[in-house]
């Protein structure tokens, strides 16, 4: 018989990772050099203490995004009991203009140990001005600081909560497993496609499967034309999350380092601030850490998962190509869509 909590639990780290064009190949490139440059830009923009950050480059011929993304993990170099939170790594193909950037950040519980991923990219993007000599950008539209309007918290958002979380995600679960349990006793088959996961009984059949230890795939969004490119984004995932037979969208509202969850079933919403916040079932916080995904696994299983890295505007010379936002052992069937525009490149 299935276990009742039988999914898998994420880590509490991102990884993103971006692809850049540049001017010219850089074939020798210096780790000391790249992690003094870090250092610096969390010390001038008082984002992260210099010792809460750490970065290193190495070539990697042949450099694709894939291969950046999948490159194998340093336990001695990644994010570890004690030490730095946020750590980047920076391949250089030698042969071609390529750079890759994969970033490692921590969305731990204690405060000190919490750099969302805006927060981590924006002091990758510092790092890379300071290493073409550049003063930093300080008119970024990510740089909100003090401009981020508070988020209300009342009769609505509670609501909202009682709907997503409890009782209602724990609702769902129950009817979920009395349905396996009478399968279970009744012996009737499982689905023949049990990687279509669209709510709490199908992310419970899918862990109890032989898919349940493959990973997830991911897609990279291009479109001919950049006008409107957000709403053409927004529309694939209204079109995916039809296909899928799913319920909604769950988003993130950024209080970097804190987030706030927010739930619709209109994916237009997402493009208004006030239909955003009414949406919010929490308030501003970390990232739930991997204990209670057992409730959050179901809750997102009928949901696609929107997190939009918003607006960057930088000095650097590098082009950027691709960007892939990975919560790190999440669990596979879920569906998420990730964004970012940096320097007019969506």
């Amino acid at each position: 018989m299935p276990h009742m909590f039988n999914t898998k639990l994420p880590s509490t780290r991102l990884s993103l990772s971006y692809l850049f064009d540049l001017p010219a190949a850089e074939q020798n490139p210096s780790s000391e050099a790249h992690d003094e440059a870090c250092k610096k830009a969390a010390d001038l923009t008082g984002l992260r203490a210099p010792s809460a950050v750490k970065a290193r480059a190495a070539t990697m011929p042949d450099l694709t995004h894939e291969a950046v993304h999948h490159a194998s993990f340093d336990p001695n170099f990644h994010v570890s009991g004690g030490g730095p939170v946020t750590c980047y790594e920076f391949f250089y193909d030698p042969n071609a203009p390529k750079m890759g950037l994969r970033i490692v950040t921590s969305l731990g519980e204690e405060p000190s140990m919490i750099t969302d991923g805006v927060l981590a990219s924006r002091l990758g993007f510092h790092t890379m001005e300071l290493l073409e000599g550049l003063p930093l950008s300080t008119n970024s539209p990510a740089s909100r600081e003090g401009k981020i309007l508070p988020l209300p918290y009342g009769m609505k958002q509670r609501l909202n909560f009682c709907d997503q979380i409890i009782p209602g995600t724990l609702i769902r679960a129950l009817f979920a497993y009395i349905s396996l349990l009478l399968e279970f006793v009744f012996r009737r088959p499982p689905p023949v496609d049990r990687t279509l996961v669209n709510n709490a009984k199908s992310m419970y059949q899918f862990f109890n499967s032989p898919h349940s230890d493959e990973p997830a795939s991911c897609r990279l969004f291009r479109v001919a034309s950049t006008q409107g490119i957000f709403r053409k984004f927004l529309a694939l995932l209204e079109a995916w999350r039809a296909a899928r037979s799913l319920a909604g969208y769950f988003y993130l509202m950024n209080f970097s380092p804190l987030v706030a969850p927010g739930f619709t079933r209109e994916v237009t919403d997402i493009l208004s601030v006030t239909k955003r916040y009414a949406g919010a079932f929490d308030k501003p916080g970390p990232g739930p850490p991997p204990p209670l995904w057992g409730i959050s696994n179901l809750q997102l299983s009928r949901l696609i998962f929107v997190n939009n890295y918003g607006v960057h505007s930088h000095g650097f010379s590098a082009k950027p190509v691709s960007f892939m936002w990975d919560w790190l052992e999440l669990c596979a069937p879920l569906h998420g869509g990730g964004c970012i525009s940096v320097n007019g490149v969506f």
